[in-house]
């Protein structure tokens, strides 16, 4: 869990929209050069093996940087409900 000493350093990040679309950028490079290859003798249940947990990768990363969002100050939990509904 994080603290609250934490989450006044996180701010610095969450308020700086271009750096932490940089660092999204660079997590997000880091998932794509790991995309699995098909190599000669993988069966289909490997490849499909792979590819899941290259998928899972990104949807863990995507999550994490939801979970960051959620820190930035002056953000409320109202706002995330849906006030078109």
């Amino acid at each position: 869990m994080i603290n609250d000493l934490e989450k006044d350093l996180l701010q610095s990040l969450l308020n700086n929209e271009p750096l932490l679309k940089v660092v999204h950028k660079v997590f997000n490079e880091v998932v794509e050069s790991n995309c699995p290859q098909v190599r000669e003798g993988d069966s289909n249940e490997l490849l499909g093996e792979k590819y899941r947990a290259y998928e899972l990768s990104k949807q863990i990363l995507l999550s994490g940087f939801r979970q960051l969002e959620t820190y930035k100050k002056g953000r409320s939990p109202e706002d995330k409900v849906n006030r078109a509904r």
